[in-house]
This record gives C-alpha cells, sequence and structure tokens, in this order.
C-alpha cells in the first residue's frame, strides 16, 4: 500500500518527528499541482471529493488495511480518517443523501466502515501481521486491554477459508468485513 511506503520514509523529512496524518479519504480533497484546481475531472456525477464506495464494504475493508500498513510504519502518532457524517463520512445524513441516484444510502445509515471503527474500540497495539497471499486476503490484529482480534479483508469476489496464527478456519465471506475474536495472548 502506498501509504504505507510514504509513511516509513517520512522520518527522512520529519527527523523523526511522529506524524499526524489527515484527512485520509478515498478521494483527495482538492489537487494542489492542478492548473485549475477547482475543475472537476473526477468523471462522475458526484462532487470530485466524493466516492461512492463510501457506502459500500469496500472502504471498511480499505480502512482496516490503511491502518495496518501505517501502524506497521512505526512512524504514525494519529491519523484522521473521513467525515463524521455524510456522504464522506461513517453515518449518512438525517436527510439522507443529496443525490440518491448516484450515492444511494437510508438516512441515518451506518456505512460499514463504521464497523471497521467499532472493531477497533480499546485497541491500543496493531500488531505486525503477514498473510500468504495480502493481494487477495489481509488482517489488522490488533489488542488492548481486553480484546485480541483480527479485521480480515478478502480482496476477492470468492469465500475463501483461513487460519490466523493456528485458529480454527474461519470462511471469509467476499465484500464485506469479517472481524474474528482471537484468544488473548499471555
Amino acid at each position: 500500500m502506498t501509504q504505507a511506503a510514504v509513511a516509513a520514509n517520512a522520518p527522512r523529512i520529519t527527523k523523526q518527528t511522529p506524524l499526524s496524518v489527515a484527512p485520509i479519504s478515498l478521494r483527495p480533497r482538492f489537487n494542489p499541482n492542478a492548473t485549475d484546481p477547482d475543475a472537476d475531472v473526477s468523471n462522475t456525477a458526484l462532487p470530485s471529493d466524493v466516492d461512492a464506495r463510501q457506502a459500500s464494504y469496500f472502504t471498511a475493508n480499505w480502512t482496516a488495511m490503511s491502518i495496518k500498513y501505517l501502524s506497521e510504519a512505526g512512524t504514525v502518532a494519529s491519523a484522521t480518517y473521513f467525515e463524521t457524517i455524510g456522504w464522506k463520512g461513517v453515518l449518512e445524513r438525517e436527510a439522507g443523501s443529496p443525490d440518491p441516484l448516484n450515492f444511494p444510502s437510508e438516512p441515518g445509515q451506518r456505512f460499514p466502515v463504521w464497523e471497521t471503527f467499532h472493531a477497533l474500540s480499546g485497541a491500543t497495539t496493531a500488531s505486525t501481521c503477514r498473510s500468504s497471499d495480502a493481494e487477495q486476503i489481509d488482517a489488522l490484529v490488533v489488542t488492548g486491554t481486553s480484546i485480541h482480534r483480527a479485521l480480515i479483508v478478502n480482496w476477492t469476489p470468492e469465500s475463501h477459508t483461513i487460519r490466523i496464527d493456528g485458529s480454527d478456519p474461519v470462511a471469509v465471506d467476499p465484500s464485506c468485513l469479517t472481524i474474528l475474536e482471537l484468544p488473548a495472548r499471555n
């Protein structure tokens, strides 16, 4: 993931100062290199900084892996993702989508990325975790005082069966985020 490379190389510029990364979103907020920064070149009916995938499991999975790879770099002190409410957020606004044709959602709906952040509640540490084929299945393992869980991402259109640290086999369905409670480590 590109974010991992940027985070790993940042200390060369910051002289070891921990990074705060914000805002993290699917689409760029603006193009600082454009000759016309206000031009919308997104080729969608939505504003250029809005991605219709925000309301999908793609964003839940992408966010879990972003957190994984930024954590593994060991240079990021804090990261701020998305907005809270609206089509760039984790919850739809109470009035619903301003463009329901191109961004279908229900008023007040929790987008799947909400599950990612909910699963991280109580986590204090992200552990290094390697997949035998990260382009198909990858995971973020987090621990805290009372939690030890894996957020498992299936990037393929098929179901897969996986094992984490010798655990029992777990079916990982496509198009969702699988959250697995792991046995506590001593």
